[in-house]
């Protein structure tokens, strides 16, 4: 009692005082420290927003990236066979012309084998005819007669 006895006509004048503080704290809650919270409120959203829209991208261009590794795996695998596949006929359809062409040789072989056979053998059956023509005509030179 004795400080409200004290201080009692500064009361009302004290009172009053809260008043334009009480209505400049709500001014400028409304005016600047609302915009400014919702502002920074906005930023931090944005860059939490995009941090996880980040990291779903990541996880998402990584079960992309597995899922087309996995695809050109399987596509090299079928790459792969096609490509024995046609390693193999190309191989078949090889040995087929060789073996052909290796016929074909053997059989010009044979027939030039037995061209030179029959050749041989008419010059075996003409040689005592020419040997006696060609004997005939030596012993005329050497004795200086003609035949």
């Amino acid at each position: 009692m004795d400080v409200v006895a004290k201080f009692g006509p500064f009361l009302p004048v004290v009172g009053l005082a809260w008043i334009p503080f009480a209505v400049a704290t709500v001014v400028l809650k409304v005016v600047l420290i609302d915009p400014l919270y919702a502002w920074l409120e906005g930023r931090d959203h944005a860059t939490v927003g995009a941090r996880a829209e980040a990291a779903k991208l990541v996880a998402n261009s990584a079960s992309r990236t597995s899922e087309l590794e996995a695809r050109v795996a399987a596509a090299r695998a079928a790459a792969e066979a096609l490509r024995a596949k046609h390693v193999a006929a190309g191989q078949t359809v090889e040995r087929q012309l060789v073996a052909e062409a290796r016929a074909a040789a053997d059989a010009r072989l044979a027939a030039a084998v037995a061209q030179v056979r029959d050749e041989a053998a008419a010059a075996r059956a003409s040689i005592p005819a020419a040997a006696s023509a060609i004997s005939s005509e030596i012993v005329g030179r050497l004795l200086g007669r003609q035949a």
